[in-house]
């Protein structure tokens, strides 16, 4: 059975790897789960707000408040 290929968005090129092919829909999965957006006014600059922020602490134990300074 042949699988279609999915276009995966241009956020990096190395998507010949899984950690190239896993990154955008990682990237996918945080804009829908509201803990990154894009900045205002940018269409390629996100920024982690308050319930990513959150998240990514009680997930994965990670202090990403300072990412932004």
């Amino acid at each position: 059975m042949a699988h279609a290929k999915t276009k995966l968005p241009a956020i990096g090129k190395c998507f010949d790897n899984l950690g190239g092919s896993l990154a955008p829909l990682l990237f996918e999965r945080l804009i829908g789960m509201d803990w990154i957006r894009p900045k205002e006014g940018k269409k390629t600059v996100f920024e982690s707000i308050e319930k990513g922020k959150k998240g990514f602490e009680e997930a994965f134990y990670i202090d990403i408040s300072n990412l932004e300074k």
